[in-house]
């Protein structure tokens, strides 16, 4: 491929060497007046086509590898346009056994260390901090418990197909059952103690019979189509919410059985969702939504969200790096600076700190990442330690620490795609509670004893703009 041309007008050209590797990205934008500006990235490779640097005009990257082909370093270096977007110079280190496991990675946010069984599942995580995450399997290689320096996380049970049937969760205990189809079913958690509910220790008992058992403060059974959408949710603390899809899967519908809190789509042939009632907006020019009920939105040439009105006193500004990442954010209220918010990123895109101002409280936070699932997060005097299920972005427990204090440990309680619904402490009871929108804007924070920014997998919510960081999405 040589050339790109998408229907928002943007377009790319695309220059390789004589090996077929890409060399040049040559961009073209499209802005609302017609202009065309320009930007190109260069890569340089080595003869057998590995990368060896990136150049754009916000930095210079450069990339080792060892002969296996692995990589080993990535040093940035910023130019004097990226010193302005927050760009700082920084690098990146990576080790590798001899079976080409990762041993260690070092970052400027700490060095993160890797221990493995000889069927290659990861035993320990040794943080920054000196504290190892343990991790235990049953013969097959399924995880069974987690432990930080042998303090309980949770026990795990599972099925025959090993899919978890059980969990334990400090003083609760989750159970979940499925359907012919492999999909969650149910879930509840339960006072009872594991023993009760455990298949091993009590192989007679149908946990399916217990799911709105009075025990359970947490219970909630799914339903699908035969295209395998969700149907129909049945909540404890929610009630029941139906959904509803076009032809091509495209949501229609979420009734909760409340006109208020019910809501409904309509979409154009781009997919791009439209206003009801309105035949102005029967298609996105540029595939760029300019006006979606009270709210308005400009772009800028790269297609990136610049500016955002709401009503006729809330404005928004964003401004983005050369890789269209946002670095800065304002809002105004009746003209007055009412939040800002700035981030920075590392080499390998992932946002590792952001300065936010709300109301004229100033806060700084630095994120630690595995891979791309955000593991630590460091406020002045306070870090929590984020925990997840195997193999996935849907979080299972928090550790917060306070600088010289104890430990103190929650528990999140997801749904059927691993969305947190609620949180709560070692002793049961319920400290963040959510109810969310079809499109995962919390509709209703029923619950907030303690502050908790995690939405749907991979996203992170930020208060100062109301908006979800993606990493890459």
């Amino acid at each position: 491929m040589v050339e790109e041309k998408r229907i928002d007008n943007l377009s790319r050209q695309f220059s390789y060497n004589r090996g077929g590797h890409l060399t040049r990205v040559d961009e073209i934008g499209y802005g609302d007046r017609g202009e065309r500006p320009q930007r190109s990235t260069e890569f340089e490779r080595d003869s057998i086509g590995r990368l060896l640097a990136k150049l754009n005009a916000d930095a210079r990257q450069d990339y080792t590898y060892d002969d296996g082909d692995r990589l080993l370093s990535i040093a940035r270096l910023p130019t004097a346009n990226g010193k302005k977007l927050g760009v700082n110079e920084e690098k990146l280190d990576f080790a590798y056994d001899l079976l080409g496991r990762l041993l260690k990675e070092i970052t400027p946010q700490g060095a993160l260390s890797y221990d493995y069984d000889p069927l290659s599942n990861l035993t320990t995580l040794t943080l920054p901090t000196g504290q190892h995450l343990n991790h235990l399997y049953y013969g097959s290689g399924h995880l069974h418990q987690l432990n930080l320096d042998g303090q309980l996380i949770s026990d795990m049970e599972r099925d025959d197909l090993h899919r978890e049937v059980l969990r334990t969760q400090g003083k609760l205990t989750s159970c979940f059952g499925y359907d012919a189809m492999g999909r969650k079913a149910w879930q509840f958690a339960s006072t009872l103690p594991a023993e009760k509910l455990s298949q091993v220790h009590n192989p007679g008992i149908n946990t399916s019979l217990l799911v709105e058992h009075a025990y359970n403060p947490i219970h909630r059974r799914y339903q699908y189509d035969p295209a395998g959408e969700l149907t129909r949710t049945l909540d404890k603390l929610r009630g029941e919410i139906k959904y509803e899809y076009e032809a091509n899967g495209q949501l229609h519908s979420r009734d909760t059985g409340k006109l208020v809190d019910s809501e409904e789509f309509r979409y154009d042939a781009a997919a791009n969702r439209l206003n009801f009632n309105t035949s102005q907006f029967d298609h996105v020019k540029d595939n760029r939504i300019k006006q979606w009920r009270d709210q308005e939105y400009a772009y800028d040439a790269w297609g990136n969200l610049i500016e955002k009105r709401s009503g006729m006193s809330r404005l928004q500004t964003f401004s983005y790096d050369g890789e269209n990442r946002l670095v800065r954010a304002e809002t105004l209220v009746g003209g007055k600076l009412e939040s800002t918010g700035a981030y920075r990123y590392d080499s390998l895109g992932r946002r590792v700190a952001k300065v936010s101002e709300v109301n004229g409280v100033t806060e700084q936070k630095h994120f630690l990442w595995q891979g791309l699932r955000m593991l630590r997060e460091e406020t002045p005097g306070q870090s929590s330690l984020y925990i997840y299920e195997p193999g996935s972005y849907a979080p299972l427990a928090r550790v917060d620490q306070e600088e010289g204090g104890e430990q103190t440990l929650y528990y999140f309680h997801t749904d059927q795609i691993g969305t947190p619904l609620e949180m709560t402490d070692h002793e049961g009871q319920i400290v963040w509670q959510a109810t969310y929108k079809a499109w995962g804007a919390v509709e209703r924070l029923d619950v907030s004893a303690v502050e908790q920014n995690l939405r749907f997998q991979g996203q992170y919510f930020d208060d100062e703009t109301g908006l979800h960081y993606n990493t890459f999405r």
